[in-house]
């Protein structure tokens, strides 16, 4: 698979840190709390699928050398340079279920999935590779978080303020009812997001709201929750580079200069 300039431009400028750090002796270590946005783990063919055996020897990494920690930990500790590391799942699929929860077992460990509201809300909707409402009931038992990422994970960005308030808000009303639980958290599609729409989840009930911007979590509004998005192109071993606080800062500028590219596009 043709790897994207964007992932290229960051892990050359990875490397050179690296070599940088070495020459100079320089300690890179960061302290701040992370957060890491997963899609599919799993064998599929995209750049947002990373198979079980490189996702296992990322954990392993993160294990070693920070605290993996669940979503609410983090989003009620106030203190914010504590390296901790937050594991998220955007999408809903079901590889998280049969590959991942059983690997959080073992490490004692919780994350948290943002599913789409019309898998579970549309009879008609094609879901057969995503998480089924009694598996979200399982992971939710055993600690995890079950976040929202809109009814139908269209661009928020371009609908009414009406079409807003169905997709983050009304729709997630309707699945909390089939759940038996509360939504506490949502994650933004694409990672667009707008003041339209910042505001509309503010007033849905939601505690944070989660972008795709890269970067630490910094001390931002709580609506607007930066994550590192992995794709298949990262491998354990860039790990240590990538959440040091400059790995961190080029990961930010190149996420934000993709989401430009994204915009730009769209006119």
């Amino acid at each position: 698979m043709k790897v994207p300039i964007s992932i290229k431009i960051e892990k050359r400028l990875l490397t050179i840190l690296f070599s940088i750090s070495g020459l100079l002796s320089i300690d890179l270590k960061s302290n701040k709390n992370k957060i890491l946005c997963y899609h599919s783990i799993s064998q599929k063919n995209d750049n947002f699928s990373i198979s079980v055996k490189e996702f296992r020897k990322q954990i392993l990494k993160l294990s070693k050398t920070k605290t993996i920690s669940n979503i609410n930990e983090v989003m009620s500790n106030k203190i914010v340079n504590n390296n901790r590391v937050v594991i998220t799942f955007d999408d809903g699929f079901r590889d998280v279920f049969e590959n991942v929860y059983p690997l959080f077992k073992t490490f004692d460990i919780q994350g948290c999935v943002f599913v789409v509201g019309e898998n579970y809300l549309n009879s008609k909707a094609k879901k057969s590779d995503k998480l089924t409402l009694n598996q979200l009931k399982m992971l939710n038992k055993a600690g995890w978080d079950i976040g929202y990422h809109s009814y139908s994970h269209k661009d928020l960005t371009i609908l009414s303020k009406k079409e807003l308030e169905f997709e983050i808000a009304e729709s997630k009303k309707e699945l909390e009812k089939k759940l038996g639980f509360k939504i506490n958290y949502f994650a933004y599609p694409f990672g667009g997001y707008s003041r339209k729409v910042v505001n509309v989840v503010e007033k849905s009930e939601y505690k944070a709201a989660f972008t795709v911007d890269g970067g630490s979590m910094g001390e931002a509004n709580v609506f607007k929750m930066s994550r590192v998005c992995m794709s298949r192109h990262i491998k354990a071993g860039d790990l240590e580079f990538l959440l040091t606080d400059v790995g961190l800062c080029i990961n930010s500028i190149v996420a934000k200069i993709v989401r430009l590219k994204d915009i730009m596009k769209s006119f």
